[in-house]
């Protein structure tokens, strides 16, 4: 088990792919936002370092140029602390 992964409960397999996202609260009140690196993706779910810890059922937008052609809304599984200020999230998108 790494970053916060529990157990292998994933539908499908994720690809190592490592490109720039952007997260933000959904809605107009914009309370938060943060950018990340992602580690791996699926059709389903995301898993990213970023500079801010996520709340474990937040519901996010995130968005990533080369990923999606635009913003996916999930909720957020895991945040695990790997160093200092460095978060290791896990995602589920919707």
């Amino acid at each position: 088990m790494n970053g916060g992964e529990k157990s292998e409960k994933r539908r499908e397999k994720r690809k190592l792919v490592t490109v720039p996202v952007e997260c933000r609260t959904p809605g107009e009140a914009e309370n938060f936002s943060a950018r990340g690196i992602t580690v791996n993706v699926s059709p389903s779910g995301v898993s990213f370092y970023t500079h801010k810890k996520l709340e474990e059922g937040a519901n996010i937008l995130i968005s990533g140029n080369d990923l999606w052609e635009g913003p996916r809304r999930g909720e957020v599984k895991w945040c695990t602390r790997i160093i200092g200020g460095l978060y290791r999230v896990g995602m589920l998108l919707g």
